[in-house]
């Protein structure tokens, strides 16, 4: 029994030193994309006027707001959400790469979203998916990955019978 308790912590050590990178950007990417929404948020919404101009405005039609997105963005719009805060613009999303702000009772273009914080979710994303590879090389991330995975549940079954 001696010996088996031995072998064991000889694993648990090396699997430890040799996942512990994996496992740490893995983490720290979680973090980061368990708060992606409220970050993207946060960075396209800042400074932009969706208040009405006038004490009891409506909202716009949805036409008629695209209407006016579509002057200035061509393209054919995927969604537009409004969202329950009466001073938040309208989003008008062109897909997943393009959001447009606009004020829901005037119809003005406030802006675009924020394209440097999309790129960074979208790099966070590839590192914590696939150790930021690209094309064929994705695979490969993907085996560390969940090499690394599989090895955090060995790390946590040992950690249990060593203690």
């Amino acid at each position: 029994m001696k010996y088996v308790r031995k072998f064991i912590f000889w694993c648990h050590l090396l699997v430890g030193v040799t996942a512990a990178v994996v496992i740490l950007i893995m983490s720290a990417t979680g973090v980061l994309l368990t708060y992606e929404r409220q970050m993207i948020a946060w960075a396209d919404t800042r400074g932009l006027d969706g208040a009405p101009h006038e004490p009891g405005a409506r909202w716009l039609e949805a036409n008629l707001l695209l209407r006016n997105v579509q002057e200035v963005f061509p393209g054919t719009p995927t969604a537009i959400t409004w969202h329950s805060d009466p001073v938040a613009p309208v989003e008008v999303a062109f897909g997943r790469e393009q959001t447009v702000f606009v004020n829901a009772y005037t119809g003005v273009v406030l802006g675009e979203g924020s394209h440097r914080i999309r790129t960074f979710f979208r790099f966070v994303t590839d590192l914590h998916r696939w150790l930021a590879a690209s094309g064929d090389n994705r695979a490969v991330g993907r085996a560390i990955t969940g090499a690394a995975n599989l090895g955090f549940l060995f790390l946590v079954l040992s950690g249990f019978y060593l203690w």
